[in-house]
């Protein structure tokens, strides 16, 4: 039987019919109109559920049909309440067990600095002790505790810090924390100027240390579009940050089952000639003509003399002749496919390195790869794979605009500041 709230509220019982003559008892129930739900034959025991409310017509109805009933199982409000009401001590266990528990709960017992990236144990301990002057330590309770007061608290304390959050999951509490990285020489004498993207790619995290955002997390962007402007309020700066961005490469390959290639056979003949000052090849000696079919010819020209009046050049010129055989290899399907699918994958990464600019190798992180088999019924094992990464995609490129605006800076030999 389905679940009812209805007759839950109102008390389900479970009864036993026993007797032999059950199917009697069964007909008399439903000529009273008296509701048995749930009917099951278990053994030789017969299982219904009825009504609280209409167990009490059952009593004739089992006199009539000489099959008395046991009561099984009870459930229901009433049954809960009637519960209650002989044990009166019950609720407020109940009460205090669930007040212990929130109260429990409300208590840090693991407290963790970390952030997207490393944090030093020296910057650990000094932010440890910082959240616990404003009482945020293990041991202690949340209730009533400013959490946007402790991260002003850590940020005003701690200046080297650009951004802090706090996040709690039941008894266990995180400090994240990203550290301002200190500024190069080298960096703090570049020209005004924004971020710009290396490549396409959709944004995935923004971190600004110098300059204004212009993109957002879940952005679309091209290469040579401005990731970070290079102003700061009203003053113009180098831009400087880190842009992570997801890219994408696709590759394609195939395989037929039945390839015809060529190879060199290891054969060879050489002829030797001369060309004076550029002109006709002369043969001297050697082979005159490749005697093969097929064959890959690689010449060596070596220059002998080079008179200084008439500006002749004479060069020695030796070709080697190798001969190059064709042989058939076929495939069986499946190792088509495996050759079609790593062709792709090869492709696919190719794809994304020359996209982004450097090896894939370097500082591009593969997340994910998918290949999918190509199957157009012709007998060429065909496969497409598309691979993903995350990689840092900002360059920094001079603004003249900012250098109409603000005064370029320049340090001169004693070391002091000066514009022009």
């Amino acid at each position: 039987m389905k679940f009812d709230i209805a007759n839950w509220f109102r008390g389900i019982v479970v009864i036993e019919i026993k007797g032999d003559f059950r199917e009697r008892f069964l007909n008399l129930a439903f000529q009273e109109n008296i509701r048995l739900n749930d009917i099951r034959t278990e053994g030789n025991r017969l299982y219904a559920t009825i009504d609280l409310r209409q167990i009490h017509l059952l009593r004739g109805i089992a006199r009539r049909s000489r099959c008395p009933f046991r009561i099984c199982k009870r459930s229901g409000w009433p049954f809960i309440m009637a519960h209650i009401i002989k044990r009166p001590v019950l609720p407020l266990v109940a009460a205090l067990a669930v007040f212990i528990f929130a109260f429990t709960a409300s208590f840090i017992f693991t407290l963790d600095v970390g952030g997207p990236y490393p944090v030093s144990a020296e910057d650990q301990a000094r932010v440890m002790e910082l959240a616990a002057d404003m009482g945020l330590a293990p041991g202690h309770s949340r209730w009533g505790m400013d959490m946007d007061k402790v991260k002003e608290y850590i940020q005003r304390n701690f200046t080297d810090l650009v951004f802090v959050e706090i996040a709690g999951s039941g008894v266990h509490v995180t400090i994240e924390v990203v550290k301002r990285v200190d500024v190069s020489q080298e960096d703090a004498l570049k020209s005004p100027g924004d971020m710009v993207a290396v490549c396409d790619g959709i944004i995935e995290d923004v971190l600004v240390r110098r300059g204004t955002a212009a993109v957002k997390a879940g952005d679309a962007v091209c290469k040579g579009d401005i990731l970070i402007y290079g102003f700061s309020g009203q003053e113009g700066v180098a831009a400087d940050g880190i842009v992570t961005a997801r890219l994408w490469g696709e590759g394609y390959g195939e395989c037929a089952l039945k390839e015809e290639k060529e190879s060199l056979s290891g054969n060879s003949a050489v002829s030797l000639g001369i060309r004076v000052n550029g002109g006709a090849y002369m043969h001297l000696a050697g082979a005159k003509d490749s005697p093969y079919k097929k064959f890959e010819c690689r010449e060596k020209v070596y220059n002998m003399l080079k008179w200084r009046k008439t500006n002749l050049t004479v060069e020695i010129i030796s070709k080697e002749y190798g001969e190059v055989l064709t042989y058939t290899s076929e495939h069986s399907p499946l190792q088509a496919a495996v050759i079609a699918r790593k062709a792709a994958q090869n492709n696919a990464y190719a794809d994304l390195a020359a996209d982004f600019g450097i090896s894939a190798d370097g500082n591009l992180q593969i997340t994910e790869e998918r290949t999918e088999d190509i199957d157009l019924g012709d007998g060429l094992a065909r496969a497409h794979t598309v691979v993903g990464g995350l990689a840092e995609i900002g360059e920094y490129r001079k603004n003249d605009q900012y250098l109409q605006e603000i005064p370029e800076v320049i340090l001169p030999e004693d070391g002091t500041e000066s514009g022009i």
